[in-house]
């Protein structure tokens, strides 16, 4: 009787250290597939937006059929597809050296492509975007500090030049707080999960120029 126990212990055991191999062997598959479908986006649009190295008016090329404007308030944010999904531009971090495209909306299956637009925008002064903790996309920012420049780029080539303020974990089940409070203190929001899945690593900024 013991040995069966002691057998059926060591049969979980093994169950349980296999299950965490191929978890940990499927977020890495993932987290490279990610960062080589981000990869592919952001040379697309790139080459769509041309910024003046003077100014930050864009120079887009003569195929804006392609191109959607949003209709709400959110200072019409220009849109562009790219297969099956529209991005508003993308986003650089030199200190973490990445840049990466960022989607126009969240979805779980858009968060496996690239970064995503939470909510507000960059012209409004509240852009709040998501992405997954993997090591292409956000799983480093915890380590901005107060300070450290951040630049994103609007599919009309407006760059917006930020700076680091502070860097929170946010309860996962308070999606309040992700947003501006009364006295409007950020003019972005970037956020990941922590590594357990039940906060929210959360980095604000402000612009260079404020």
């Amino acid at each position: 009787m013991k040995n069966k126990f002691s057998f059926i212990l060591i049969l979980t055991g093994a169950v349980l250290i296999l299950s965490a191999l191929f978890l940990c062997l499927y977020n890495i598959i993932e987290d490279k597939k990610s960062g080589e479908n981000a990869a592919q986006v952001l040379g697309v649009l790139k080459k769509e937006i041309v910024v003046s190295e003077e100014t930050t008016e864009a120079v887009l090329p003569e195929t804006t059929d392609i191109l959607s404007e949003k209709t709400t308030a959110e200072a019409e944010m220009l849109e562009k597809q790219v297969e099956n999904y529209s991005y508003i531009g993308y986003i650089s971090i030199p200190k973490l050296d990445i840049e990466l495209p960022v989607m126009s909306s969240w979805s779980y299956a858009g968060l496996n492509i690239s970064p995503c637009c939470y909510s507000g925008s960059a012209a409004d002064d509240n852009l709040i975007i998501a992405a997954h903790n993997y090591s292409s996309h956000f799983r480093r920012i915890s380590k901005l500090n107060s300070g450290d420049e951040i630049y994103f780029t609007d599919i009309d080539g407006n760059v917006y030049s930020y700076e680091v303020t502070s860097t929170e974990i946010i309860n996962g089940n308070d999606a309040s707080a992700m947003y501006n409070d009364d006295d409007n203190s950020w003019d972005l929001t970037l956020f990941t999960c922590t590594l357990d899945g039940r906060n929210r690593i959360t980095v604000r900024a402000v612009k260079a120029d404020a």
